[in-house]
């Protein structure tokens, strides 16, 4: 390596530990791949705008010793990322059920899902045993396995390999893998698996997986297809040009397939949509003409007694409407017309934070908490009859380690929040006639979405798929509950709903906001008054399966919850005439979510501490997640007037004036009357607002919150 002799000979020794590690991290990382004489290189910016671009290039305006200070900060941030790559794949490796990493949730016998309102449709791909025509065009043996085993990680924090557990490294000719697989997903709530189709004017590829499942007797579990309808070619490689099974369409074609495909159409367990069966296509476009193919299946079906078929569609490569191919859904297939946004981008910022490792790297990363952000945005008019998928991921840099497509950030509990608004929409959806949402993928390990179970995250996307069912199933049946283990604990809040509502007083508010001490100086104003707190009055349900889910030490938590899902009740029984009085103190947003994002670190980053300290924690992560946690951070501030008084109330705030100078405000609004108070007017205003507010003034007394007052 050419370094700079005077750099080299100030950092001595300094070097000498870690030169092993930087040396097996260029061999075992990035193969022996030629690369010049060097490492890939990192390209940190050691000052603004000036990035270093090697040991022996000089920063414009610096003096040489000043250039020695950045090449040495150059080096020692390379040997750092070096370090950090090392100790994450060292854990990725040795992570197992035995000795799990903070993230792993472990298997769960879960209760039947009984009436569920929601069908979810795993995607399953077949490319997990060996076929002649992989040996002759990928290398003997060759199966999606050969894939996942390259994978490496292109920059800091990104998850590569993806391992498998439970089933591992299965090979799909055993019968007693698709039945694990079948129980796996039956026990958290899919209720079928789409199998890909790869069918060429009658050549059948990876066709055994789909044979053996229905003939297999031990296996009754519900199945439909997804004509994969278009070439096979080197892609992967690069070389799409490269044909090496091509597909050829026309209407006499178009007839075979669906021929071919009778058999399955027949058999009981095949997917229907309203009784008829569900055929999904790839690519409709590729079609000579859609319409007459999409008019002749039709045709052909109701001549063998079965019903109409309901032909969905892959929205991919910019086709969004199914009435222009004459199906009749068209079904999302993320990432497929998801990247467009810019604002999902990160490759850059990565590249100027120095994490970049692959110095060959051509790919796109995005962000899946801006995608999943996106994805939560309000359903708004329905125009197509669409139906939502989900994915827990994706990441094809096994596949193409120099230009893959990856979204950065995906977790259980993200992908908990994307599936539990998809399986909402579903049962608010006119045109789509039963509650169907799919899921991309069950097993895509080369392309990081897979809900199998993997060393990192255990069963975590599987126990997250059962939740979110849960959550949808909540909608339709009120009487679900999540609260029954947590109801043996003691009841901190005794009896004070034992008695019937009496124009009681409630100090309502969302999470780190600081409410202690107007709860207590009202109780020891009014000790004859109803004084209740209340962090949550609606989605109580929601609320609870993401506590489960997301906090760490949730018991506390989930007791608040069950005294608040009583409380409603308790309210809805308040006879007319009476009066609810609630107070709600304000706090200033951005301090308020950065306190709570604190308070909650440990589900995103388990063990921070220890991250820490191994270096392992990467400040663009915490940066990411905080700015993109949308849903249960800064959305928590931007709808909870909406989720918890506008829907439960009936009174939208945002409609009344606000005195910033005053510092508060009182709303009557029906049988309610509302305190609107800054934390910040607290000690100064809230004896004069209680005043106006109650028709008593209330004494300041000691602050009981942990954090202070003032938000300056």
């Amino acid at each position: 390596m050419n370094r700079n002799p005077n750099l080299q000979e100030r950092l001595g020794n300094r070097l000498a530990p870690h030169g092993s590690i930087r040396e097996r991290v260029i061999a075992n990382i990035w193969k022996l791949r030629p690369r010049g004489s060097d490492a890939p290189t990192v390209n940190a910016t050691s000052v603004p705008n000036q990035p270093f671009s090697g040991p022996d290039s000089p920063v414009a305006g610096l003096s040489a010793d000043q250039n020695e200070l950045v090449q040495l900060r150059e080096e020692n941030l390379r040997l750092k990322n070096y370090r950090s790559v090392w100790e994450t794949m060292h854990s990725v490796a040795t992570e197992s059920p035995e000795r799990p990493s903070p993230t792993f949730v472990p298997f769960e016998d879960k209760p039947a899902l009984l009436d569920c309102p929601v069908k979810l449709i795993a995607f399953y791909l077949p490319q997990f045993h060996p076929i002649e025509q992989n040996d002759q065009w990928w290398g003997k043996g060759f199966t999606e396995w050969t894939n996942v085993s390259k994978g490496v990680p292109s920059f800091l924090g990104h998850y590569q390999p993806h391992l498998p557990i439970d089933v591992s490294f299965y090979d799909l000719r055993l019968n007693q893998i698709q039945e694990r697989q079948v129980e796996l997903a039956r026990n958290y709530g899919i209720h079928g698996f789409c199998f890909y189709h790869y069918w060429f004017d009658g050549t059948r590829l990876l066709e055994s997986p789909l044979d053996q499942f229905v003939k297999n007797e031990n296996i009754d579990f519900p199945f439909c297809v997804m004509w994969a309808n278009e070439s096979w070619s080197r892609r992967w490689e690069g070389k799409e040009e490269s044909v090496l099974q091509k597909q050829s369409h026309s209407l006499e074609s178009d007839l075979s397939f669906i021929e071919d495909l009778l058999p399955y159409l027949k058999n009981p367990n095949y997917i229907k949509v309203d009784g008829r069966p569900l055929i999904g296509v790839y690519r409709p476009e590729l079609f000579t003409d859609s319409q007459a193919t999409a008019q002749a299946w039709r045709q052909r079906l109701v001549e063998e007694g079965l019903r109409n078929p309901y032909l969905v569609m892959a929205q991919a490569f910019g086709h969004v409407d199914p009435n222009l191919f004459g199906f009749d859904a068209a079904v999302k297939f993320p990432p497929h017309n998801e990247h467009s946004n810019n604002e999902h981008h990160i490759t850059e910022q990565i590249r100027s934070l120095g994490y970049m490792l692959n110095e060959n790297y051509q790919g796109r990363v995005l962000s899946y908490p801006r995608l999943v952000r996106f994805k939560s945005r309000p359903l708004g008019e329905e125009v197509l009859p669409e139906i939502d998928t989900v994915s827990p991921g994706w990441d094809n840099s096994a596949r193409r380690p120099d230009n893959s497509l990856c979204y950065y950030g995906a977790t259980p509990q993200l992908y908990f929040r994307w599936l539990t608004t998809a399986c909402r929409r579903s049962l608010h959806r006119k045109m789509v006639p039963e509650p169907i949402v799919f899921i991309n993928a069950w097993n895509e390990w080369a392309e990081g979405a897979h809900l199998e179970p993997d060393r990192r995250y255990g069963y975590g996307y599987l126990d997250a798929t059962y939740s979110a069912l849960m959550a949808s199933k909540h909608i339709t049946d009120p009487s679900v509950e999540v609260f029954e283990k947590y109801r043996e604990l003691p009841n901190p809040y005794g009896d004070e709903l034992a008695a019937e509502p009496d124009n009681p007083i409630i100090v309502y508010q969302m999470g780190k906001v600081g409410s202690i001490s107007v709860l207590t100086w009202l109780k020891n104003a009014l000790p004859d008054r109803q004084v209740l707190h209340a962090h949550s009055l609606g989605r109580i349900y929601e609320s609870a399966k993401g506590l489960e889910l997301l906090v760490k030490n949730k018991h506390e938590a989930m007791l608040h919850l069950e005294h608040c899902r009583r409380m409603k009740e308790w309210l809805d029984r308040m006879p007319e005439g009476q009066c609810i009085n609630i107070v709600i103190p304000i706090r200033e947003p951005l301090s308020r979510n950065v306190s709570a994002f604190f308070q909650q670190i440990d589900q995103y980053f388990p063990n921070v501490i220890d991250q820490i300290k191994r270096r392992s924690l990467q400040p663009l992560e915490l940066h990411e997640v905080f700015y993109e946690s949308l849903d249960n951070i800064h959305a928590t501030f931007l709808n909870w007037f909406d989720v918890q008084l506008k829907d439960v109330f009936d009174v939208d705030v945002f409609q009344y004036p606000f005195d910033p100078a005053k510092g508060y405000s009182v709303i009557q609004h029906k049988n309610l009357r509302l305190l609107l108070i800054r934390r910040t007017h607290l000690s100064t205003t809230f004896a004069e607002a209680s005043l106006e507010w109650l028709g008593e003034e209330v004494p300041v007394g000691r602050n009981e919150n942990t954090s202070a007052e003032s938000d300056k």
